[in-house]
């Protein structure tokens, strides 16, 4: 085992490095990190400005949607580990279709998308497992935004969450 101080002179150590830049299994590591066809299919579908969940057009999930889920209590904004049938026809019904023109209440939203992937042709655990791929995929740049220090409060995807977001969104990229 090496020291902190042994492992601080590899790391800068120009010989060490040029042995690791050319060490075929830590390359082959670093390929199977990122699956770039996927990646490019991706980008595709977003620059597009739609994605497909088995033959079902939807739109990317957006900040606003997100909150729209967690506020109506959908288990994909809420907890994940227990989503049921109801929570992903909800889901890509709202992808599908969006929320400015949601055409019910939202308390009849849950009648309205029962069945909806099933109806489509999808079967309900794959649409589950696409739409969990989505979510990770929509939430990969939050990770480039600054960390706050010492911030451990509960995820809330509320309207305070979404003006939050939108701002450090506008102050990094300088948009307004």
């Amino acid at each position: 085992m090496l020291t902190a101080e042994q492992q601080g002179f590899l790391a800068r150590s120009p010989e060490f490095q040029k042995l690791l830049a050319v060490d075929p299994v830590l390359i082959e590591l670093d390929r199977e990190q990122v699956d770039r066809r996927a990646e490019l299919l991706s980008l595709q579908e977003m620059l597009r400005g739609t994605l497909r969940i088995g033959g079902v057009t939807v739109q990317p999930i957006t900040p606003a949607l997100w909150s729209f889920l967690w506020c109506i209590g959908n288990r994909y904004a809420t907890d994940i580990r227990s989503i049921d049938e109801s929570d992903t026809d909800v889901f890509l019904y709202l992808l599908a279709h969006g929320i400015r023109t949601l055409d019910c209440e939202i308390e009849e939203l849950p009648a309205r998308a029962s069945g909806f992937c099933a109806g489509a042709g999808l079967d309900i655990v794959e649409a589950a497992g696409e739409l969990s791929e989505t979510i990770k995929c929509a939430f990969r740049p939050l990770a480039m935004l600054p960390q706050r220090p010492g911030d451990t409060r509960d995820c809330r995807f509320d309207a305070a969450w979404l003006a939050e977001l939108s701002g450090i969104v506008a102050r990094e990229t300088g948009e307004p």
